[in-house]
């Protein structure tokens, strides 16, 4: 996958291990449980050297909404995507390496991303 810091920027998608962002020290701030299982996650904002970051899944629910424009792998852009924006978590790059690693299928030039048709409201107080 060999992620590059200049890489990291709203709109960019890495499919994550939360337990390992977990253990390098991300804060999840918000409303509901946070996930623990592998899954995608958007960037949403990017501060010297940490970013913040909102999970996605495959199944709408309460207070998820839509992300329709998608570009990237098939297992990323192949189903519908519902993003969880109410809750962030904020973490350094070099957790981004380690929970990505082996898991998320992109490439430097080929990344997965998501163009937003709305502000995540979390990011907005970032």
């Amino acid at each position: 996958m060999m992620l590059h810091r200049s890489e990291v920027r709203p709109g960019l998608v890495l499919f994550m291990n939360p337990t390992i962002l977990f253990e390098q020290g991300v804060v999840a701030e918000g409303v509901g449980q946070p996930i623990d299982t592998p899954h995608y996650f958007i960037c949403i904002s990017v501060e010297s050297h940490r970013s913040s970051w909102i999970s996605a899944s495959s199944h709408n629910g309460p207070c998820r909404l839509p992300v329709v424009r998608k570009s990237g792998h098939p297992g990323w852009v192949g189903r519908p995507t519902f993003a969880v924006p109410f809750h962030r978590w904020t973490t350094a790059f070099e957790a981004l390496v380690r929970a990505s690693e082996g898991l998320d299928l992109s490439l430097p030039g080929l990344r997965n991303l998501a163009a937003l048709d709305w502000t995540p409201p979390m990011a907005v107080a970032a």
